[in-house]
């Protein structure tokens, strides 16, 4: 687990440990400690509240590749910025559901 990588997504998506602590119901301290890496290896079920929080994957605090990168609300935002003929070919119709091919 990187305590730095989850202090760089707080920092780009504008949270403060307080806010942080606020949607994750983790309390502060608990927080500070994981991030400034006194807590080295917390528990999944703290590091998943806070990738609930942060809206990321628990891939990203390990410096993995992410899996599923995105939600399926985001999934749907890129999807309507492809240019039509890529959402042709993507089997995708435009309610959200495939097409058996």
């Amino acid at each position: 687990m990187n305590h730095k990588k989850i202090k760089e997504i707080m920092k780009a998506q504008g949270y403060t440990i307080e806010m942080l602590s606020l949607i994750s119901n983790i309390p502060v301290g608990t927080l500070s400690k994981i991030i400034s890496g006194i807590t080295a290896n917390p528990r999944y079920e703290t590091l998943s509240a806070i990738a609930k929080a942060l809206n990321c994957s628990l891939d990203e605090f390990s410096g993995r590749s992410v899996a599923i990168p995105y939600d399926y609300e985001e999934y749907l935002r890129r999807f309507k910025l492809l240019p039509s003929c890529q959402k042709d070919r993507s089997g995708i119709r435009p309610h959200g559901t495939y097409e058996d091919r």
